[in-house]
């Protein structure tokens, strides 16, 4: 009986153990994913960006020009009222 008792509890503590691991995981994978989530939004801003450069100027230059802005060239032109 008492080695039952035994196992049960090194059984106990083993999953707690585990619980522990799955929750720094967990963490990690919540701060990775906001991070993978800003560089997806910059990406978009700085193609947004080039593509409605190269609609209005159709120049390649002023493209990666406003693409390297990103999101700035993208409000500046919402502002304007260019598209």
């Amino acid at each position: 009986m008492r080695t039952v008792i035994e196992d049960l509890k090194a059984q106990i503590v083993a999953m707690q153990r585990e619980l522990e691991e799955l929750k720094a995981h967990a963490d990690e994978l919540k701060a990775n994913g906001t991070s993978r989530a800003a560089e997806v939004g910059i990406g978009f801003g700085s193609v947004l960006a080039m593509i409605l450069s190269f609609t209005l100027n159709h120049s390649v230059g002023w493209a990666i020009l406003h693409g390297i802005c990103s999101w700035f060239y993208v409000i500046y032109g919402v502002w304007e009222g260019n598209y």
